[in-house]
């Protein structure tokens, strides 16, 4: 299962995020474009780079897995992980070349864009385990909470913080202006995905049965918590006016 699983769900995301990104060119014909012959100096036209190299690992990994060669995947971890994290974390220096949004340009997006990857990573493998056999279930468990515990404590370093008015006016808008409903949402479910999880590391089957109804709710709030700040955090970085 390690060998074809997880890069058949890396894969599966990944092409939905290079679609999502090439329609929202206004000529999506206009990617090869940038593939090729784009500016070297943006980070769209790197994060393209980076999203291909990390295609091209994940379907190495899914090849050597279905081939059943398991020397390769020891040889394709490392450049796997850095090309994971350099997917993962791309968007920092993306949003840090928009001029005028300075709320994406706060040092703390790259860790945390990292701490959630590594939260959304854990979630998505808990939540696998309602229909696949996940190997050390009790690792991945400790991941998903240690990457729940660094996005909630990023993010709180980040909104409790001293900014530029630029910045403190789009964290008005998003704890308590129009994005304050999402705001409120990714609070709650980062704190019940934080109790129930913390409750199952610490005591297990004692509190409940982990195996039962409560196991997918847990990831899935995790996961709709993160779209929900992320949602909320782009909008809100784009309240501020420019002049």
């Amino acid at each position: 299962m390690v060998g074809i699983v997880p890069p058949l769900v890396a894969g599966v995301f990944l092409v939905a995020t290079g679609l999502l990104l090439v329609f929202d060119l206004k000529q999506p014909k206009r990617f090869w474009f940038l593939l090729t012959r784009g500016n070297s100096s943006s980070w769209l036209v790197r994060g393209a780079w980076v999203l291909g190299a990390f295609a091209t690992c994940l379907a190495m990994w899914w090849v050597a897995g279905l081939a059943n060669v398991g020397g390769a995947l020891p040889v394709l971890v490392v450049p796997t992980v850095l090309l994971a994290l350099g997917t993962a974390g791309y968007t920092a220096f993306l949003f840090g070349q928009c001029e005028g949004r300075d709320l994406w340009q706060e040092s703390l997006l790259l860790p945390m864009l990292l701490a959630q990857a590594v939260m959304a990573g854990g979630a998505s493998w808990s939540l696998l385990d309602q229909f696949l056999d996940v190997p050390s279930h009790g690792s991945v468990k400790w991941v998903f909470l240690t990457g729940l515990v660094a996005n909630a404590a990023l993010v709180g370093l980040e909104v409790r913080g001293r900014h530029s008015r630029h910045v403190t006016m789009a964290i008005a808008d998003l704890r308590h202006g129009a994005q304050r409903k999402r705001w409120r949402e990714w609070l709650f479910c980062t704190a019940f995905s934080l109790l129930f999880l913390g409750l199952d590391i610490v005591f297990g089957e004692i509190v409940f049965d982990w195996t039962g109804p409560v196991q997918p709710i847990v990831p899935l709030a995790a996961l709709y918590g993160l779209f929900a700040y992320e949602d909320a955090y782009v909008r809100a970085g784009q309240s501020v006016p420019l002049s």
